[in-house]
């Protein structure tokens, strides 16, 4: 588990400067490089107190880790394996907001008392003040969870807004070949055509449509799928041994179905009916399904989604005790992130006054306020009390002494490892074609073991025996959380 910035950290404040840099580097773990505007992609090691200015970027290895304060009590959680670029000095003139270029990656962004932006390729993404919100770039998406406050973002012309507890996805639309020749053949037509053909175009784009070739080349289908998904869905799977062989289902098609995957650049067509089965390497893949008729494609997406392959065991436990953190009522702001148990939190007034009572006062951004009352100056609530988002809290006495304002945001940890397997291992031998599937989960999954919906005890753990087919040689888990989204833990077996 990870506690990120508990009472010790430096407060996240500007303090006296007016120098105009954009963000400070208050905290790292292991390689944590940065870059400079005037020679961008010329990286060298970052360390502690280092600032940065417009056009200068900051990039984390795979083990590294990186907090980042901004003025007015904003800052940046970076997560391993991650680009960020600074875009524009807070310093600026008023109404200008701040702007991230996040290329690649996973970072969060606590606003603080003013709003930023976030560049993508469908525009920029207004963080608005005391707002917390995770953001994740891929190649053709970045993908917003809006964990406190709310976000506003433009889609054809009409604003959207997503607000605590939603998250969305902005792709890069109009990628394809296909879709950039119809571009190309609607400019050479006559004026009025054109502009018909921009119009019908924009509207085409709204709904995900494509004008495509008829002569579609078709990669040949694996013969059987170890996972099996929805047309529609979106997952990881963690497989010990990639590439993984799935099958997507859709029965929406007449005749026959294609499966479009997009990965590291490539394009790769499959067809069947009613199902098209794939072998996906490790990474990420975007994918399409289309219907054919008579073996030209409609043209239209009917679904789509992400798969990301993990090569991955998961055979760590999960952690099954519950972080401590204690948060001063001092001004400052503090952080805690969870995996699986909320945790237990200590509010405390420090160098309070003599007083036979004292009087918390909680004020969550969502949610009700509420009140304890006790003979320290300082209460422990238990998991659960404080769900996640930002709370506000201070303590009085009947003298009618108050302390500062406290803040503490509680947030769910979205790298946390989902489930793990302690049984079957990897290649372990049937016998009599039976064998066992044990593990755990996070709490509040929904568990489903090759197929069989499985009944969680107190701490998310499952067990059962599973018949495996003749004619299949491995099993599949399948685990959905709220927050993490589905995951798929293959087990390849021998006979």
């Amino acid at each position: 588990m990870k506690l990120l910035g508990c009472w010790c950290l430096v407060v996240l404040m500007l303090g006296c400067s007016r120098e105009p840099f954009i963000a400070e580097l208050i905290e790292h773990k292991s390689n944590v490089q940065r870059d400079e505007a005037k020679t961008q992609n010329q990286w060298r090691d970052a360390r502690q107190g280092e600032r940065f200015v417009l056009g200068d970027g900051l990039r984390t290895g795979s083990d590294g880790q990186a907090t980042l304060k901004l003025p007015q009590d904003g800052r940046l959680l970076v997560k391993s394996g991650t680009v960020v670029r600074f875009m524009q000095s807070l310093d600026t003139a008023p109404g200008a907001a701040p702007e991230l270029d996040v290329q690649q990656g996973e970072l969060t962004i606590e606003s603080g008392a003013r709003g930023l932006g976030v560049r993508t390729a469908r525009g920029i993404v207004t963080v608005n003040k005391d707002s917390t919100v995770r953001v994740r770039a891929s190649d053709d998406t970045t993908h917003f969870d809006v964990e406190v406050g709310r976000v506003e973002y433009m889609v054809n012309g009409a604003r959207q807004v997503t607000e605590a507890g939603k998250s969305f996805d902005l792709d890069i639309l109009e990628v394809s070949v296909e879709q950039q020749v119809a571009r190309a053949q609607a400019a050479s037509a006559p004026a009025p055509e054109a502009a018909a053909a921009a119009r019908d175009s924009a509207q085409e784009s709204a709904k995900n449509v494509a004008r495509l070739p008829d002569n579609y080349v078709f990669q040949e289908s694996p013969t059987d799928a170890v996972v099996t998904l929805s047309a529609g869905e979106t997952a990881t799977v963690h497989d010990p041994a990639p590439p993984t062989d799935i099958r997507m289902t859709f029965d929406g098609c007449p005749e026959n179905m294609t499966l479009e995957v997009e990965h590291e650049g490539r394009l790769t067509r499959y067809r069947g009916r009613a199902e098209a089965r794939a072998t996906l390497a490790r990474g990420n893949h975007r994918y399409r399904v289309r219907c054919l008729q008579e073996g030209k494609p409609l043209g239209s997406v009917v679904r789509s989604g992400q798969i990301k392959v993990l090569a991955d065991a998961a055979t760590r436990p999960l952690p099954n005790t519950p972080v401590t953190i204690t948060a001063d009522a001092d001004g400052r702001r503090y952080t805690v992130s969870y995996q699986n148990l909320l945790p237990v939190i200590t509010l405390r007034w420090p160098y309070a006054p003599p007083a036979n009572r004292y009087h918390l006062v909680v004020q969550p951004a969502q949610g009700e306020q509420f009140a304890e009352d006790s003979g320290q100056a300082a209460v422990t609530l238990q998991p659960g009390r404080l769900g996640e988002g930002l709370h506000r809290f201070w303590f009085e006495t009947a003298e009618r002494k108050r302390s500062e304002t406290g803040s503490l945001q509680v947030s769910f940890d979205f790298t946390a490892r989902t489930a793990y397997l302690t049984h079957p291992r990897e290649g372990e031998t049937l016998r009599d074609g039976n064998i066992r599937f044990a593990g755990g989960s996070l709490l509040g999954s929904h568990v489903h073991v090759a197929g069989t919906p499985m009944k969680l005890d107190k701490h998310g753990r499952f067990a059962t025996i599973v018949s495996v087919p003749p004619a299949q040689s491995s099993a599949v888990v399948r685990v959905q959380h709220p927050s993490t989204g589905v995951h798929y833990y293959v087990r390849h077996l021998t006979r």
